[in-house]
């Protein structure tokens, strides 16, 4: 197998693992009550994902791989927009006070404790990928315009 496909795998597994980690403790307090299930995830993969893509694209299956890079300049202005709205409406639940339902059955302190955990992970992890979805069209443009002016003068 491909070296550089290993570490692509490898990461993905990571990825994984860091989802499971941040999540586990909203389902094993919350359980089906919360609703940002989908979107948090995605945040959290989306944020990874294209971090490392930005960071370390020489070590990735993408380096020599032009038509990848040209979609990865036009695919997140589709995910900019799913972003953007998910973020709206955690804001918006958030700002409703609508979370307190979904933690009436914990003691005050675990509520106030669990919403803290909820609002700032998802807060963390949607600013960042909202900030790498418009980092990484201009490294991807960047890569593609050095790769085809490699060895001209």
């Amino acid at each position: 197998m491909n070296k550089k496909l290993l570490l692509e795998l490898i990461w993905w597994i990571a990825t994984i693992i860091i989802v499971v980690l941040f999540i586990l403790p909203i389902y094993n307090t919350v359980g089906d009550k919360y609703i940002f299930y989908v979107q948090n995830i995605f945040f959290i993969v989306l944020f990874i994902t294209f971090t490392r893509y930005i960071f370390l694209l020489k070590y990735t299956f993408l380096e020599n791989n032009k038509k990848v890079k040209v979609a990865l300049v036009f695919i997140p202005i589709v995910l900019f927009f799913y972003a953007m709205d998910s973020l709206f409406d955690f804001q918006d639940y958030i700002d409703q006070q609508e979370h307190i339902g979904m933690l009436s059955h914990l003691t005050p302190d675990r509520a106030m404790e669990i919403s803290k955990y909820i609002k700032y992970q998802f807060l963390f992890f949607g600013t960042g990928g909202m900030m790498v979805i418009f980092m990484l069209p201009i490294k991807m443009i960047v890569s593609v315009w050095k790769q085809v002016n490699r060895g001209t003068s």
